[in-house]
């Protein structure tokens, strides 16, 4: 009985295969002059330096441009925003620029910091003197500095530009938190100030910066920053981060003693409403559990439960645009059983066999394990291949591709074994976080080679 759930589809295998399937799998050049190229991780993006001018520009893992090779120097600096020099200001010579291309700030900085999506800090560096080791701001490569002013930014997207709201002297906002369209600051004593977007403090007071904005009195939903009432109804309410920024996970009691929770956007509008009960949220996913403690995921992105509440654990993969569901699976766990569950079918895939539990690697859709001859591939739509291989290379994406090692060489495999790249590379190529993309394949020129 405990292997009831996973076994409930095992005779359906076959015809799941999707198209990544055995001997399918093909590479094609995306860069005509091989450029060089690195990825954003948690994007699709690729910065890529054009081979002729040496110029920094913005693509996707599909190879369409997103903004052209414009800037001197271009590095992610997080939440799909990046720091650019036009290659004449020196070290005070970056500006922030958004994934559109677009310059919102003035060339004046030495470096950023984005805090959320919106809220960003930006530093001016003293370069008169060498800040000491132990008393640095901050450190770009091996050199320290201290920072000259601190200015406060909240991006706007639908704006084409941004201007400081708060600027200060030095080293400033170091024990922020952000709230959503709120930011907690401590000043040098302790005493924490909430503002809005504007740096207009709110009346109302904190504990500590991270002490939730939000909170329930006498069944209201308060913004303690304003003191006012957003939603009514509500028991408990506590501040979660989606991949869209803050949500509120409220709950409500009810006579017979359960429990329903919901969510709402910083706002008080119901986004998800009380009919579950939810122990977390991450990223696009609301993890769920029912009465007898089983554990599901509702899809904020979709609007829709991706995975009903049947089963005791849901694991999450690393490295990965998406921890949870990697190319439409999801590994699940029923009386220590695992396996993979196809989130569109509705059904499990293929259960993972006990005796490679203690041995086995996951990449995302695909796990392997040392066996005789090699190693097993085992894929989540159910196709085990042995391949002769003498180990694999730590790696992101969602399994579908997969390097691996045959004595001093490195190729690449696909999750039903069918070699995509020789194994005739000196150096491991590095896989994008979509595995849509090959990066840095040595060809014995120095190179980087770009394949999809």
């Amino acid at each position: 009985m405990k292997k009831g759930i996973l076994i409930l589809a095992l005779l359906c295998v076959l015809a799941l295969i999707p198209a990544w399937c055995l001997g399918e799998t093909e590479i094609t050049p995306i860069f005509q002059y091989k450029p060089r190229v690195t990825g954003v991780s948690g994007t699709n993006f690729l910065i890529v330096q054009a081979s002729f001018t040496g110029a920094y520009g913005l693509y996707t893992t599909d190879g369409q441009e997103v903004f052209p090779c414009k800037f001197h120097t271009l590095e992610s600096v997080g939440n799909r925003l990046f720091s650019a020099e036009n290659g004449e200001n020196g070290l005070n010579g970056h500006a922030l620029v958004d994934a559109q291309g677009r310059v919102r700030t003035d060339y004046a900085y030495g470096a950023f910091r984005t805090l959320s999506k919106q809220w960003v800090l930006g530093y001016v560096l003293d370069d008169s003197k060498a800040a000491a080791q132990d008393s640095y701001d901050i450190k770009i490569g091996q050199n320290a500095y201290r920072a000259a002013r601190t200015d406060l930014f909240y991006v706007d997207l639908a704006q084409p530009s941004d201007t400081p709201i708060a600027s200060m002297d030095g080293f400033a906002f170091a024990s922020v938190q952000v709230h959503g369209k709120y930011l907690s600051v401590a000043d040098a004593e302790g005493k924490v100030t909430v503002y809005d977007r504007q740096f207009q403090a709110m009346p109302g007071t904190m504990d500590s910066v991270k002490t939730s904005i939000y909170d329930v009195q006498n069944l209201s939903l308060v913004d303690m920053a304003k003191g006012e009432p957003i939603a009514e109804g509500y028991t408990r309410a506590r501040e979660a981060l989606s991949a869209d920024g803050l949500v509120l996970i409220v709950s409500r009691n009810n006579f017979d003693g359960t429990q329903v929770s919901g969510i709402l956007d910083e706002d008080g509008n119901e986004i998800l409403p009380l009919q579950y009960q939810i122990s977390s949220v991450s990223g696009n996913y609301v993890v769920l559990t029912n009465g007898q403690k089983l554990i599901g995921l509702y899809s904020l992105a979709e609007g829709r439960e991706a995975v009903p509440c049947l089963f005791e654990a849901v694991h999450t993969a690393k490295n990965t645009a998406d921890p949870f569901v990697t190319n439409g699976y999801i590994l699940v766990e029923n009386g220590g059983v695992r396996g993979f569950y196809d989130v569109e079918k509705g059904l499990i895939s293929y259960e993972l066999k006990p005796e490679y539990y203690e041995s086995m690697t996951r990449v995302g859709c695909v796990c392997y394990a040392p066996a005789e001859g090699g190693y097993l591939l085992m894929a989540a739509d159910g196709t085990e291949t042995l391949v002769n291989v003498d180990s694999f290379a730590a790696t992101a994406g969602d399994g579908r591709l997969l390097i691996a090692k045959r004595g001093d060489l490195y190729g690449v495999l696909d999750w039903h074994g069918s070699e995509v790249l020789p194994f005739c590379h000196k150096t491991a190529p590095i896989i994008s976080e979509d595995s849509k993309v090959l990066l840095r394949v040595s060809t014995g020129y120095e190179v980087d080679q770009i394949i999809r």
